[in-house]
């Protein structure tokens, strides 16, 4: 008998797992908005005024966004200066409002998936008119400071609901444009922000300032809510479930409309309306546990007390040494240190999962926009304070100037969006971007001072503003394109989040340096006979230093020479700061910006699975602007690729060799049609077909399952373009330690395997774990390159086939939840699954499983093998469209082995195809790392078929999957050392290296 006819499976395992029910917290079909607007992107297509009223109304909220933006920054310094608090408040009010809005966007994110929008839009709304009608009748500093705490809140909440809206209805090829388009009311403010400024601040009415915003964004947000309100109220009427309902609400009445039998195709939201189903007390806590409420404490409680004494340091009482601030700064760091212990160990639901954390797309977009706002704060904080006193102007050129920068970045930003349109990436222009930043803040210096030239200051604002345009999107369409959407709403709330920390950061390191030279910079440029009260009046007033000295004055000329040589600091340290998002940037992926709604899962913004991975330039243009479009596109990729990257190689298209035309003994296999997935009866019917398939064979077929064959063939393109790497090349990532430990991740070169009488295995293997944060691997470049193309692959075997047979085995067990199994083998949640490209050389070889569901994609060579129930080897048919699946020892064990673990074998191929290498692609499934492999106990079919023991409970054992794996495969590699051949041709081996755990030992089927 030859090597490739040598099978291994463990003996007796046949029995089943416990499965403790109850609410899988950060299940991600229930958090994180994950198909909250695909509804709406569907509705759309036949009610498009209802479209359009919201989007209309959404822009005017940003108009008055946009104002407030616009005008309310100058009021702040003269409310801080009629408090005579002007230098500490600045920095404090923005280190306190930066960290609350930034960590109160997760919580609203959750509030506007687990209610609906009009709701949340109600509830920022609320929390935005109390703080300026704070703000506006304040009278005391305290009282300024928390009004502006509420606003912070409100209109953090509006800006990220209309960030979410733009993210799930446009496609990433316009998604820079579109969401830069909420920004361009800020170009029409900018003139009529500067007469409104200067109209109330010279008259001294900065309370009238804002409060004019409690009246108009009310106003300018009604048409949204009322809009929103009436559709949701039209649905209940109805009875039926659309756009302004929760997800929740949508989820439930899917899951109704199951139960009834009523067909709800994939992609509509019609449905009867559904009731809660859990308690309220413990629906709150559930949903306090999902927006991750203690973590997300910690961390706003945390860096507030950290960063504070940085600016309340210079009006305490001893300063440094004042003892309330150093236990304010031992208190934050303790928060900070307990909030990443609570995240790493304790924390349902990690406000910073790793499978985001773990992504190096979505990590750099972080550390570019953190330290983009870090520096920026530091750069500009007391600018415009530097130029109120510096320029004769009026208040209305004043503002004029101090919205430079922003207009810069509005009018900037719809163009690098469209730049982003035609070159279809966004990289390059991000780097670009950040260099000419760089450069507009280097204009700001003369020399060791800020300069004073009007024209170098104008230049400075373009180039900063027109640079930083270029990052922002970048950063933006990154973030949003290197996650799937149901995590979208999460990396917009963290990008936010981060980048307002380190605005706060920012603002409490120009605290320090602001505190520190500006009192020494006054002292050293004042006239001679000015007083210490007159330092002290002029750093805590710059309104002071403008109306009470005119422009010539001796006074008003050493302010401002100290002002220049005090931001002199500020801009040094901003300008060394503003070159590490330049390098961040060059680590990022260079995404493909394409109809999908992100870069990692080929689906539509309907969330249904798109028929191309990439826009098709082989279609004619449907008219003179598309034709013109697709024109500039080329040129400008062209462009790029020349200036800024050489381009990936091209992966030609993978032929399949011809089928085998001898007669072989082939296998009788049932063929699962997942077609019938969603039709009424359909999961009943393919149940009983599966039943037979799981219970006598373990292998069959499925087809029609949502990944079509170019999408197959690119897998098998870029596993042929991996082994025809030289070998010294692959073996970079081979490492044969690693392997006797138990990890198979990684490439296993051929001849491992030791088959007996000097005879070795001819298999290569390459296996790429999952994508879920915890795998963190050096890809070979063919392959890198092409890492966000393999990794939704990944995705869509496991949620378009994996998902939908365990949801039939559920039912096939009689489980009292069709979910069960499918939240123990999520793929965001720490397991072993993974996608292999495997190589057999012309002659055969063994292949062993230890998985749950194995998907093997069809390809032409006959040599896979199956042990039928009378003990006879069939072989199996390739057939077109299918993949060919078969159940494993995992399943087997949680199933008290009702399911069977194949025995296969893969052999030589017959004569016509024996000089053929065979090329495969797999998809190995597993039970999450956690879940225990016992017998499942709430199956009603086992326990009347008395299957509630398996081979592992038998021996007082209970394995975890993790645990079953490496044991497994550390005996594989003992058993794979040496093997004998005796003269009948049958293979024998040592007890011990056949033992995988005491008791339990493979078995050999010669």
């Amino acid at each position: 008998m030859s090597p490739s006819d040598q099978i291994t499976q463990a003996t007796g395992l046949d029995k089943n797992h416990e499965l403790t029910l109850k609410p899988t917290i950060g299940d991600p079909q229930q958090s994180q908005g994950v198909t909250r607007m695909e509804a709406v992107y569907r509705e759309a297509k036949s009610d498009r005024k209802t479209l359009w009223l919201i989007g209309v109304s959404v822009l005017v909220c940003a108009w008055a966004y946009s104002l407030d933006s616009s005008t309310t920054s100058y009021y702040s310094v003269d409310a801080s200066s009629y408090f005579k608090q002007h230098s500490s408040v600045l920095s404090t009010l923005s280190i306190a409002t930066s960290i609350i809005s930034a960590v109160s966007k997760p919580f609203i994110a959750k509030i506007s998936d687990i209610t609906s929008r009009p709701y949340t839009y109600t509830l920022v709304l609320f929390f935005y008119v109390l703080g300026y009608i704070i703000v506006a009748t304040c009278r005391t500093i305290a009282g300024y400071v928390v009004g502006e705490v509420f606003v912070a809140i409100g209109s953090s909440g509006l800006d990220l609901t209309n960030d979410i809206i733009v993210a799930d209805l446009t496609p990433l090829e316009w998604r820079g444009f579109a969401s830069s388009m909420l920004s361009t009311p800020f170009i029409i403010n900018t003139w009529f922000a500067g007469k409104i400024v200067d109209a109330i601040d010279s008259k001294g009415q900065w309370r009238l300032g804002y409060g004019m915003f409690a009246i108009i964004m009310p106003v300018a947000l009604g048409p949204a809510v009322a809009t929103l309100i009436y559709l949701d109220r039209k649905a209940k009427e109805n009875g039926i479930v659309n756009i302004a309902s929760s997800n929740a609400a949508r989820r439930a009445a899917g899951k109704l409309s199951e139960r009834e039998g009523r067909d709800i195709p994939h992609g509509t939201v019609l449905a009867r309306a559904a009731g809660p189903s859990e308690p309220w007390m413990q629906s709150a806590r559930r949903i306090l546990d999902e927006i991750d409420a203690l973590g997300l404490v910690f961390l706003g409680f945390g860096w507030s007390l950290l960063l504070l004494p940085f600016s309340l340091k210079t009006y305490a009482d001893g300063g440094w040494r004042n003892q309330s601030l150093i236990a304010m700064m031992i208190v934050g760091g303790l928060l900070l240190i307990a909030y990443v212990i609570y995240e790493v160990k304790w924390a349902p639901v990690p406000s910073a999962p790793r499978r985001l954390v773990f992504n190096k797309t979505f990590t750099m977009a972080i550390i570019i926009d953190s330290f983009y706002m870090l520096a920026g704060s530091v750069r500009g904080l007391y600018w415009d304070s530097y130029v109120y006193i510096a320029k004769p102007w009026s208040y209305q050129n004043w503002v004029y100037y101090g919205n430079t920068l922003t207009l810069a970045l509005c009018i900037a930003g719809p163009f690098v969006g469209l730049l982003q349109r035609w070159t279809h990436r966004y990289k390059a222009i991000q780097i670009a971007g950040l260099v000419i930043k760089i450069i507009g803040m280097g204009i700001m210096l003369d020399g060791s001072m800020a300069t004073a030239n009007t024209g170098a200051m104008v230049m400075a604002m373009i180039l900063v503003g027109f640079g930083g345009s270029m990052s922002v999107v970048g950063s933006r369409v990154a973030s949003q394109a290197s996650v799937p959407h149901q995590d979208v709403a999460l990396a917009i709330s963290l990008l936010s989040l981060w980048s307002k920390i380190g605005r706060a950061i920012g603002s409490a390191i120009v605290a320090v340096i602001w505190a520190d030279q500006m009192p020494k910079q006054l002292r050293k440029y004042l006239p001679s006979n000015a007083t210490e009260a007159d330092v002290k009046k002029l750093f805590g007033s710059p309104t002071s230093i403008r109306k009470l000295y005119g422009f010539d004055d001796p006074m008003r000329v050493g302010a401002v020479l100290a002002y220049r040589h005090a931001l002199y600091y500020c801009l040094a340290t901003a300008l060394g700061l503003a070159f590490i998002p330049l390098i961040a940037s060059l680590f990022q992926h260079n995404y493909f910006l394409g109809k999908s709604q992100n870069a990692v899962t080929n689906v539509g913004n309907d969330g249904l699975p798109l028929a191309e991975t990439r826009r098709s330039e082989l279609e004619p243009p449907k008219n003179k602007k598309e034709a013109f479009l697709r024109f500039w596109a080329g040129a400008l990729q062209i462009t790029k690729t020349l200036l800024f990257n050489m381009p990936a190689k091209l992966i030609d298209r993978y032929d399949h060799v011809p089928v085998t035309k001898e007669n072989l003994d082939w296998a009788e296999l049932v063929t699962l049609d997942l077609s019938q997935y969603d039709q009424p009866g359909g999961k009943e019917d393919l149940v009983k077909q599966l039943d037979h398939a799981v219970r006598h064979v373990g292998f069959f077929y499925v087809k029609n399952f949502n990944i079509s064959q170019d999408e197959i063939d690119r897998q098998f393109a870029l596993g042929r373009e991996f082994y025809a790497l030289p070998l010294e090349e692959k073996l970079k990532y081979h490492s044969a330690s690693d392997l006797e430990k138990g990890e198979y991740n990684g490439y296993r070169p051929a001849g491992h395997r030791a088959l007996g009488n000097g005879v070795k295995d001819n298999v290569q293997v390459y296996n790429i774990p999952k994508f879920d944060g915890y795998h963190q691997r050096q890809q070979p470049p063919i392959l890198g390159d092409h890492l966000e193309e393999i990794e939704a692959f990944s995705r869509k075997c496991h949620t378009e086939v994996v998902e939908k047979l365990l949801r039939l085995f559920a039912i096939l067990l009689e489980l009292p939840d069709e979910e069960q199994l499918v939240k123990d083998h999520q793929y965001d949640v720490k397991g072993e699954d993974h996608l292999r490209y495997m190589h057999y050389a012309a002659r055969g070889a063994e292949e062993n499983k230890i998985v749950g569901v194995t998907l093997l994609f069809r390809q032409p060579v006959a040599a896979l093998q199956i042990l039928n129930s009378q003990g006879q080897w069939k072989w199996v048919r390739p057939q077109d469209g299918t993949i060919t699946v078969n159940t494993c020892d995992a399943l087997t064990a949680l199933t008290g082995g009702l399911i069977k673990s194949s025995i296969h074998r893969v052999h030589v191929p017959p004569a016509d195809q024996a000089h053929v290498d065979r090329l495969g692609v797999l998809y190995f499934a597993r039970p999450n790392n956690h879940v225990v492999l016992d017998p499942i106990q709430n199956s009603p079919l086992l326990n009347r078929l008395g299957l509630t023991q398996n081979v592992f409970t038998e021996l007082g054992q209970h394995l975890t999957t993790e645990q079953w794996v490496k044991v497994r495969q550390t005996q594989q590699q003992r058993r794979t050392r040496d093997a004998k051949i005796s003269e009948d041709g049958k293979y024998t081996y040592r007890p011990k290296d056949l033992e995988i755990i005491p008791g339990l030992h493979a078995k050999v089927y010669n």
